[in-house]
């Protein structure tokens, strides 16, 4: 599961995916009945219509992408490519259709919140090292895992949340059952970071040939996603999102002195949100 979804993504920006339109065959206007769905629209915006009876306004058709020109408060025309939008050459509108007329976004804009989700969640997950979401995963050790200074502890950095299977590194594999380790630390977990054989098991760590301790659970911070990481990516993903709309990007970059900057004022709020949460490894 995504730490945000797309309609959480989507409120936060005000964005809305579908809306009703009339249409005014003598200027080629169409009339949106939603603000909020104009208000997020560019010149240029991928859309589709919709009819609930025969006809859409001629010549429009359904399945044609169509690309927006804002013209006035909730008053857009639309145009046969994106060039076309730009230069102002609207579609000329004959009639007004029948029935109830809808337009949407394309999949495409779908597409680009997804992306901006994706990017913000690997922001997140690159500037706490951790991952805010359980997934189910097989993780293996080797001899270099066990602590010098107590050789029952197994050291296994990444967090991990449940274990549904503990398999020893001798030759059959043996599996090690609950009743035999702690997940450490006790107090604090989960996540937990080590397992802690019990002296009183009889059991050792065993790394036969080739043979590495395997961990079979859940990994992660948490099961959900904690509120204030939530806010940060959505914060993120709405930042980049809005990148598509910027001529000039608020964001600096000099690769060849490894330098990528950010706005000072989002970066201390995004700083603020996830700071409890690094992981110095």
């Amino acid at each position: 599961m995504a730490y945000v979804t797309i309609a959480e993504l989507r409120e936060y920006l005000g964005i809305e995916e579908t809306t009703t339109f009339t249409a005014d065959a003598a200027t080629d206007n169409l009339t949106l009945a939603s603000v909020p769905f104009v208000n997020t629209l560019q010149t240029g915006t991928e859309v589709l219509l919709t009819t609930s009876a025969a006809d859409l306004p001629a010549p429009l058709a359904i399945n044609t992408v169509y690309y927006v020109i804002l013209v006035a408060d909730q008053v857009i025309q639309l145009a046969t490519s994106s060039a076309n939008a730009t230069a102002g050459t609207e579609i000329d509108i004959t009639d007004a259709g029948t029935g109830t007329h809808t337009i949407t976004r394309t999949p495409a804009e779908t597409d680009l919140l997804t992306d901006a989700i994706t990017d913000a969640e690997a922001t997140v997950n690159a500037q706490t090292n951790r991952v805010f979401e359980a997934t189910t995963l097989t993780k293996y050790y080797r001899r270099d895992s066990v602590l010098e200074w107590n050789t029952s502890v197994l050291w296994i950095n990444d967090d991990l949340l449940t274990v549904t299977e503990l398999l020893n590194g001798d030759a059959d594999n043996t599996e090690i059952v609950a009743a035999n380790y702690w997940l450490l630390d006790r107090n604090d977990g989960p996540p937990y970071h080590a397992i802690e054989l019990l002296r009183d098991s009889g059991i050792f760590w065993e790394f036969d040939i080739d043979q590495w301790v395997s961990v079979t659970g859940t990994w992660g911070y948490s099961t959900t996603c904690p509120g204030d990481v939530k806010r940060a990516t959505l914060r993120l993903a709405a930042f980049y999102y809005k990148q598509k709309d910027s001529q000039v990007f608020d964001t600096t970059a000099i690769p060849e002195a490894g330098v990528i900057t950010v706005p000072a004022g989002f970066e201390r709020t995004f700083e603020r949100l996830v700071e409890k949460y690094k992981r110095y490894i």
